[in-house]
C-alpha cells in the first residue's frame, strides 16, 4: 500500500502491504505504528498526544499533526516534491523521491 503527494491517514486509518502482513496504522491515541501481525516493529513515539492527520506532503514531508495545527513528528524529507510513501510487503516503509531514489525508511524487515 502506498500515500502519494497530498493524502493523509486520520486516527483509525491505515495502509496495508499488498501482501497483508504488515499494517501502518494511525492510532487513536496519537501514536503511528507499524504492526506486522501484532507485534510493533516501528513508531512515531507520540502516544498519549492529540493527533488529527499523518499525511504525506506534496513537498515530500512526511508529518504527524496535533488537531492545532502543530507538527508532532515528521521524516525530514521536506526538499523531494512529489514523493510517496510506500508500506512494502518486506515490512520496511519507505519514502521515495519522484526520481525513483530512497529517501527515508523506517529500516524494518519482517
Amino acid at each position: 500500500g502506498r500515500l502519494t503527494a497530498n493524502q493523509a491517514l486520520a486516527p483509525g486509518a491505515s495502509v496495508t502491504s499488498c501482501d497483508g502482513r504488515f499494517v501502518l496504522v494511525h492510532q487513536g491515541d496519537g501514536n503511528v505504528v507499524l504492526y506486522q501481525g501484532s507485534r510493533a516493529l516501528w513508531h512515531t513515539r507520540t502516544n498519549g498526544s492529540a493527533t488529527a492527520r499523518f499525511v504525506m506532503q506534496g513537498d515530500g514531508n512526511l508529518v504527524l499533526y496535533a488537531p492545532d495545527g502543530r507538527a508532532l513528528w515528521n521524516s525530514g524529507t521536506h526538499r523531494y516534491a512529489g514523493a510517496r510513501l510506500a508500506v512494502q510487503d518486506d515490512g520496511n516503509v519507505v519514502i521515495y523521491a519522484a526520481d525513483g531514489r530512497a529517501v527515508w525508511a523506517t529500516n524494518t524487515r519482517g
